[in-house]
C-alpha cells in the first residue's frame, strides 16, 4: 500500500511538473488555449507509444553547436 502511494505521489509530481513546463512554453510561444489544445492529444499518443522518449535525451549525431560548448572536449590521453 505505502508503495503505490510513493508511485502515486511520483506520478502526480511528473505529471504537474510537465503541465507546468508545457505551459510555460506555451505562453513564451504566445498561444492561446484554443490554438494548443490540438496538441494535447498529440503528446498523449506519444506519451502512449514511445514513453522513453519523454525521460530519455534522442539518439543521433551531435551537432556542431553541441560540440562547441565548454566542457564538450574530448578527454586527452594520458601521457
Amino acid at each position: 500500500m505505502a508503495i503505490s502511494g510513493v508511485g502515486l505521489i511520483g506520478l502526480t509530481n511528473l505529471s504537474v511538473s510537465f503541465s507546468l513546463a508545457l505551459w510555460v512554453a506555451l505562453r513564451s510561444r504566445k498561444l492561446a488555449g484554443q490554438q494548443a489544445l490540438p496538441l494535447i492529444p498529440m503528446l498523449l499518443r506519444r506519451l502512449i507509444r514511445h514513453p522513453l522518449a519523454f525521460f530519455l535525451p534522442p539518439r543521433g549525431k551531435r551537432t556542431p553547436a553541441q560540440e562547441a560548448e565548454p566542457g564538450n572536449e574530448p578527454p586527452k590521453p594520458l601521457d
